[in-house]
C-alpha cells in the first residue's frame, strides 16, 4: 500500500498579469519551485513601486530561475532576487546570457527607467553603462504599442499546436486588449482561454 502524498503542481502569476511588465511566473511541483522569468516592473510609478515589495514566496525558497529572453521586464529583477537570498541556478540560452552581461549592469540601479524618463523629457544625453551618451534623435512616445508579437503572429504560432491545451492563460497584456485577444482565440481555435489574474495560483494537474 502506497501511503505517500499525491503529487501536486501549480502555477502562480507574480507579474505581467493585467499589465505588460514585471514578468514572473512561479511553477511549483511538490516542494520544488521554479520561477519562469524574473522581470522588473517598468512604466507607471504604481507599477515600478512593486519592484520594492516582497515577493509572495521567499527568494531563498526558489530552486531555479528560467529566463525566456533578456528583456529587462523579463530579467531585470535578478539582482534584487539574489540580494534577497536566492542562491539557485539561472537557466537561459547562450545568446540571452550574452545580453544579460550588458543589460543587468544598468538594471541593477534601475538606470533604464531613468533613461526612459529622461528621453521623454527631452534630455540631450543619457547614461549608458556608466558613460554619458549624446542623444542624436527625436523621441516620440507611442501609447499602446508592444515590441512583442502582434495578434496575427500569436494566432499563427498557436495554430501550429497539434493538440489544444486544456486551459490557456494570457499574460503580458492589459485590460480590454487581453479580453479581445482571448475572444479571438476562442472563436478561431476553440480553446479555453482567459487573461491571468495577478497573484492567482492555478493547478497544473
Amino acid at each position: 500500500m502506497n501511503n505517500s502524498a499525491p503529487d501536486s503542481a501549480s502555477l502562480q502569476f507574480l507579474g505581467a498579469a493585467g499589465t505588460v511588465t514585471g514578468s514572473k511566473h512561479l511553477v511549483t511541483y511538490n516542494d520544488k519551485r521554479v520561477l519562469l522569468d524574473c522581470g522588473l516592473f517598468q512604466g507607471l510609478k504604481e507599477l515600478r513601486l512593486r519592484n520594492w515589495q516582497p515577493l509572495e514566496v521567499p527568494p531563498a525558497a526558489i530552486d531555479a530561475v528560467v529566463l525566456s529572453h533578456a528583456h529587462i521586464d523579463h530579467s531585470g529583477y535578478l539582482p534584487l532576487l539574489a540580494r534577497q537570498g536566492f542562491k539557485g541556478p539561472v537557466y537561459c540560452t547562450s545568446a540571452t546570457a550574452d545580453l544579460l552581461r550588458v543589460l543587468l549592469l544598468d538594471s541593477a540601479e534601475l538606470q533604464e527607467e531613468e533613461a526612459d524618463r529622461a528621453l521623454q523629457e527631452g534630455a540631450k544625453e543619457i547614461k549608458i553603462l556608466g558613460e554619458m551618451v549624446p542623444v542624436n534623435a527625436k523621441i516620440e512616445t507611442l501609447d499602446g504599442l508592444s515590441a512583442h508579437a502582434d495578434q496575427g503572429e500569436i494566432l499563427e504560432w498557436l495554430s501550429g499546436f497539434t493538440k489544444a491545451p486544456r486551459q490557456t492563460y494570457l499574460v503580458h497584456g492589459e485590460g480590454p486588449k487581453m479580453q479581445s485577444l482571448a475572444e479571438v482565440i476562442r472563436q478561431r481555435l476553440g480553446w479555453e482561454v482567459r487573461p491571468a489574474v495577478d497573484g492567482e495560483i492555478v493547478s497544473l494537474q
